[in-house]
């Protein structure tokens, strides 16, 4: 009885001093008798009554109309932060859409050639050749995941020649080298998949998302010397392929992309510095081809709508057979097999994307 009349005192001296300058709201006491929180060591205790005063109590101070506060046992049902909270980050929960929209802007070299033989013949009549053809890129993205995975994308880039040279040699002459300097390419795709996505129990997370689309690609390079030879190149056809993102940390992401395409080549050409050609289709070509593209890059989640990326992707097409019809001036038609058709292409690029 000591124990509770020594705390009885402290708190009246600690609520109501001799010499307050304002009211201090009244406040209530209970002590409760407590079993202590951790185990003591066993001590005999000497006498009954110091028995008696080993017990433990508990003291709370409250006001009577205060607001009411959440317990220990409510605070830590409270839902815990992320293991790695960022700018405030709101993950997405499984019934969201993403959302992912990309601008790059970047360098692109291109190499085409082609080459046909004499009828009847495996001797090369005419070769074409254009070789590192500078360009700058611009390109977009768009990808939508629905909350069940699957994948919608659609893809469009542009390209301007800024410099480069070519050349074409024909049957018992010396090649004829000329500036390359105009020109461009582009190419649009749209494609359907559905993404798997593994999440690590830490802030690392993996998606593979298998692709199948369709593409159109174009190019159109010039020879430039007394008249101006044109020639344009189209790749059309259905291709299939797959994506993979790496991610940690929610800021950083690896991303790779492979792609393997069936395509049909047509290319037709304006070949003015020959007088006894007809205008403006001098000859086409026909072939069957494939293309494989693959593309590596780094993204960085700059705050969670926006951030950069930097990436690189390399194309290769080819077309081993294919037909020739060159038109003369006087209406005839000769027709020549296609020996070889081929196509590179390397871009490096600078990106901003969007996420929502």
């Amino acid at each position: 009885m000591s124990r509770r009349l020594i705390y009885f005192m402290l708190l009246q001296s600690a609520c109501y001093p001799a010499f307050a300058v304002q009211p201090v709201p009244a406040l209530r006491m209970h002590v409760f008798e407590q079993a202590p929180s951790a185990p003591l060591p066993t001590v005999r205790p000497a006498t009954p009554e110091a028995a008696d005063n080993d017990r433990r109590f508990q003291m709370v101070v409250f006001q009577p109309n205060a607001a009411p506060q959440r317990s220990s046992q409510q605070q830590a049902q409270v839902q815990p932060l992320n293991q790695y909270p960022r700018h405030g980050t709101r993950r997405k929960t499984a019934n969201d859409f993403s959302v992912l929209m990309t601008t790059d802007i970047g360098y692109q070299q291109e190499r085409l050639n082609w080459s046909v033989a004499t009828p009847g013949s495996s001797d090369p009549l005419i070769e074409a050749k254009w070789d590192n053809i500078d360009l700058m890129r611009v390109k977009g993205r768009f990808d939508l995941v629905s909350p069940s995975g699957v994948a919608v994308r659609t893809e469009a880039g542009y390209a301007w020649a800024v410099s480069g040279s070519g050349e074409q040699t024909r049957l018992g002459l010396p090649a004829n080298a000329n500036p390359a300097n105009e020109g461009y390419s582009w190419n649009a795709s749209a494609a359907l998949g559905y993404r798997f996505r593994f999440d690590a129990p830490t802030a690392v997370g993996f998606s593979v998302t298998p692709l199948a689309g369709y593409t159109f690609h174009r190019q159109r390079f010039t020879l430039q010397g007394a008249e101006k030879n044109v020639y344009n190149a189209e790749w059309d056809g259905p291709w299939l392929g797959m994506d993979a993102t790496l991610s940690w940390l929610d800021d950083h992401e690896l991303f790779a992309s492979v792609q393997h395409h069936w395509a049909t080549y047509q290319g037709a050409g304006d070949w003015r510095q020959l007088a006894d050609v007809a205008h403006p289709n001098s000859f086409e070509h026909k072939a069957d081809a494939t293309g494989l593209y693959g593309a590596v890059g780094y993204r960085y989640h700059w705050t969670e709508a926006w951030g950069l990326s930097l990436s690189m992707d390399y194309q290769h097409w080819q077309a081993d057979s294919g037909q020739e019809q060159f038109y003369l001036s006087s209406g005839s038609v000769i027709e020549s097999p296609i020996t070889d058709i081929s196509r590179q292409s390397l871009g490096i690029n600078l990106g901003v994307h969007w996420t929502f």
